[in-house]
Order: structure tokens, then C-alpha cells, then sequence
């Protein structure tokens, strides 16, 4: 694959981000917001689904009305014994605490577009997108990584999964345990899926869990990758979770 050759590993961030609802309960929302939301979201809801339910189902995956609980970012490094793939996660009940740990670990780290490019599965359909959404509604400032608005497609230099496994076919839409399968790498849907983020954070308040679970994602990203680049699989002795 052609843009791939060019791309050395240790210069790509891998990263993934798991949302839940703002709030644990659609009654906990402000008026205006439960009127946009039964706006928005009340034809698409199956008839006899209660109203909370759905919001538990759906609302993660809007971000006005989600919240990022866990970022996980890897990176490849050589060492003497070879090749490794570090991952360190983020967590925490606080939203503005989790981005603005990311937001500093980009500027400090990756800072320099020219030697570093983000990836991920979809990252530019939903990760960044939401990521930007949600740090605007904070009131912060933009990483620069992340400021792509007004960028034309080509100039944009993230590296998205699916869109490598499109082959230019833009309708359609690949998850990223459908791609491992079919590439024959190990699913990191072993424990939760992400409609379970929401339960997991909201009721059992486990952090550790959803952090476990965004890291495996990262982690077979970075595998998908090598497939691509038709190198060596990384193997479970190679990876190093902070």
C-alpha cells in the first residue's frame, strides 16, 4: 500500500476514545436539552423502548450530549530486545481532566506534524470530530493536531484505518472488529463493546474496565496497521501498558 510505504512506524500516535452520556439520566439534563433531544433522537427511537434506555443507548455517541471518559494513546519505540508498542490511557470521572491531560500530552510529545501523524479507526469520522467538539464546549484551545477545520481532505495528515480499508469505496462503513477478523488478528471485543461504556462508567463506575477495553482497541489498530504495511504481527510480549 502506497502511503504506507513512506510512513515510518515510531512516527504514528495511535489513539481511541470512549464516550459516554453527560449525564446518567436523561432527567438529569436541562429542559432545553431533553427538547432537543427528544427532537433529534425521538423518531428514530423503537416503539416501546423507554426513553432512559435510549438515552443510555444513544446519547454517548453525540457529543452534546456524550462526555469522554478514557482516551488511550500507543506509540511504537525500539529497544535492544526490539520493537515494542507502549499504550498509556487516561481516565477519569472528570471530562475537562481527561482532555486536558491529552491536549498536554500532544503538545509535549508530539507537537511536531511533520514527524508525527495521529491513527485510528475512524478517527476522522468520530474521534476527532467529537474530541474538538467537547474541548470547545469546555472552553479550550484546540491542539494543533486537532485543528483541521478548513483543511482540503489531502492536506489533513491523520492516517485512518478505514479509510485504508476502503480502497477508495466511501460507502462503506468497516468496524474495526470486522477489519480484525477478517485480517485474522484477535478481537478486542473480549469484554465490553461500546455500547456498554455507558452501563460500565455510570453504573459499576469502573474506569479500569473501560480503560483496559480502549487500550485493546489501540492496540489492535496498530496491528491492523502492520497487516497493511505486511509486516510482522506484534505479538502480546510487545506491548507495555501504562
Amino acid at each position: 500500500m502506497r502511503i504506507l510505504d513512506s510512513i515510518q512506524l515510531d512516527s504514528l500516535v495511535f489513539f481511541d476514545i470512549e464516550t459516554a452520556s453527560t449525564t446518567a439520566s436523561l432527567a438529569e439534563m436541562p429542559e432545553e436539552m431533553q427538547a432537543v433531544w427528544a427532537q433529534r433522537e425521538g423518531a428514530k427511537k423503537p416503539e416501546g423502548q423507554d426513553d432512559e434506555a435510549w438515552w443510555s443507548e444513544r446519547a454517548g455517541i453525540h457529543a452534546e450530549f456524550g462526555r469522554v471518559v478514557c482516551i488511550s494513546l500507543g506509540f511504537f519505540r525500539r529497544s535492544r530486545e526490539g520493537l515494542e508498542f507502549r499504550v498509556k490511557s487516561i481516565a477519569d470521572p472528570e471530562e475537562a481532566l481527561v482532555l486536558e491531560e491529552f491536549a498536554q500530552m500532544l503538545d509535549k510529545h508530539f507537537a511536531d506534524l511533520r514527524q508525527h501523524r495521529l491513527c485510528g479507526h475512524n478517527i476522522k469520522g468520530f474521534d476527532i470530530p467529537y474530541l474538538c467538539r467537547r474541548m470547545v464546549v469546555h472552553g479550550m484551545d484546540l491542539p494543533k493536531q486537532l485543528d483541521v477545520a478548513g483543511m482540503k481532505p489531502w492536506e489533513i495528515p491523520h492516517l485512518d484505518t478505514m479509510d485504508l480499508w476502503r480502497f477508495g469505496d466511501n460507502r462503506h462503513y468497516p468496524s474495526l472488529r470486522l477489519l480484525a477478523a477478517t485480517l485474522g488478528i484477535p478481537s478486542p471485543k473480549d469484554d465490553i463493546d461500546g455500547s456498554a461504556v455507558g452501563r460500565v462508567f455510570w453504573e459499576e463506575n469502573d474506569l479500569d474496565r473501560i480503560a483496559t477495553y480502549c487500550a485493546k482497541d489501540v492496540v489492535t489498530t496498530a496491528r491492523v496497521v502492520l497487516r497493511l504495511k505486511a509486516k510482522k504481527m506484534l505479538s502480546d510480549e510487545q506491548v507495555h501498558l501504562a
